[in-house]
């Protein structure tokens, strides 16, 4: 019998760790030629933007029309669909800096001891950066870890009040890069 991917089984949650561009780690500057390594794992931890409580994969697609010609006149048309970008939307428990840095449109990382100006970026609300998400197990154990150059963007904009579920959504959008990644390790049974 083939090995059968049992998702439904086996995967419980995950975690999404996120480390924009231009952030040093462990002694490297990351950019989209440089992610972060795994020694020592508070490289990915220390960005970590908590437990992730729903994931939902999605693509963009573009339709190419083509007219040919028939036989017995006239045309047929035949259509190509192709993905020209995939997206992976992640329901998250809490709030994290690049989700108040999204909110309020800041240009730069939230340090907590410098004045910024809100609302400042006034473009498109995006920070590119190394995402890893961490799909986990009834045992505690990583069943499949993906390392990928993202675009991340608030995909669901979470309303501020007294109700205790208040989950923001975010959308990564997947960049084309070799050092992608990803390891799956005990999804095949």
């Amino acid at each position: 019998m083939a090995a059968q991917y049992n998702l439904q089984r086996h995967v419980i949650g995950g975690f999404l760790d996120f480390i924009p561009h231009g952030s040093s780690v462990d002694s490297v500057t990351t950019s989209t030629s440089i992610q972060p390594d795994d020694s020592p794992s508070t490289n990915w931890t220390d960005h970590n933007m908590g437990c992730v409580l729903n994931v939902k994969f999605d693509k963009k697609t573009q339709e190419d029309p083509d007219l040919c010609p028939v036989e017995s006149g006239g045309y047929e048309e035949e259509s190509n669909t192709r993905v020209v970008a995939d997206y992976i939307d992640c329901t998250l428990k809490t709030h994290s800096e690049p989700i108040f840095r999204l909110l309020f449109g800041l240009n730069q990382e939230l340090t907590g001891a410098t004045g910024q100006v809100p609302f400042e970026n006034l473009g498109e609300r995006q920070i590119t950066g190394w995402a890893r998400f961490r799909g986990v197990g009834g045992s505690g154990q990583a069943l499949i870890i993906a390392k990928m150059e993202v675009k991340l963007t608030l995909m669901e904009y979470p309303e501020w009040s007294g109700e205790s579920a208040v989950r923001p959504v975010v959308r990564l959008q997947i960049k084309s890069n070799a050092l992608n990644d990803l390891i799956d390790d005990d999804i095949l049974v």
